[in-house]
């Protein structure tokens, strides 16, 4: 019989799990601890270095959603399958995560015996937009030192997007501005106090990729709350 230890080391899921989020691929077995079987990754970049290393797990953008949760996924045994209880640390405004958490539920399509806790933790790609958003170009430009930097990302991301069912063409692409993202991260930790959590981020993600609205106007975000029937939001 299998060791649980190799059974991780060989889990299919356990791959696609790492391919869909860019993590590298390596579990280090003699780190990984003996409570829980729990392992930290880290973010390898979302593609051509437009996205950010996950460097932290804190921010100091909002004390209320800071959080000491660790990036990565816990191994736990269950019997027949695998239990796990996975922390993204995502922002909303990163197309590149949206393309992950469709890999990663189609991961865990493939494999039934696995049974799966995903949470979302709030990460700021750039804490200092302003409200009324800062130009696309600009944005390039002032954090990585080159403004045409996202006209050379686009095609790699429409194309792994559209393998995923996500058309980026249709208004993301065409995004002349991006805008603070804090309102969105308190919204999702909203729905998580009230069991909705995974169902707000896909929402999210298609409010703003495919519909074109800001995640920083209470409107936009309290129509997506209605969406998914989470009571409240407007009052949070």
């Amino acid at each position: 019989m299998l060791s649980f230890r190799t059974k991780i080391r060989q889990s299919h899921f356990v791959r696609q799990f790492f391919d869909s989020f860019g993590f590298n691929n390596n579990l280090d077995l003699g780190k990984i601890r003996s409570r829980g079987f729990t392992t930290s990754l880290k973010m390898s970049g979302c593609e051509d270095g437009v996205c950010r290393r996950v460097s932290s797990t804190k921010s100091s953008a909002d004390e209320s959603i800071v959080t000491d949760s660790q990036p990565g996924v816990e191994f736990k045994d269950a019997g027949n399958g695998l239990k796990l209880k996975i922390n993204i640390i995502s922002d909303t405004m990163c197309p590149w995560c949206y393309v992950g958490k469709k890999n990663l539920e189609e991961a865990l399509k493939s494999c039934e015996d696995v049974e799966a806790e995903i949470n979302w933790l709030p990460y700021f790609l750039d804490k200092d937009l302003p409200d009324e958003g800062k130009p696309v170009e600009d944005y390039y430009r002032d954090n990585y030192g080159d403004k045409d930097a996202g006209n050379r990302m686009k095609p790699h991301l429409i194309a792994a997007g559209n393998k995923v069912g996500i058309d980026f063409e249709k208004s993301y692409a065409n995004m002349t501005h991006y805008r603070p993202t804090i309102q969105s991260h308190r919204l999702i930790e909203f729905a998580k106090r009230n069991g909705k959590q995974n169902e707000m981020v896909e929402e999210l993600f298609q409010m703003y990729y495919l519909q074109g609205k800001h995640l920083n106007n209470t409107e936009h975000l309290v129509q997506a709350a209605e969406k998914i029937n989470l009571i409240g939001a407007k009052e949070y």
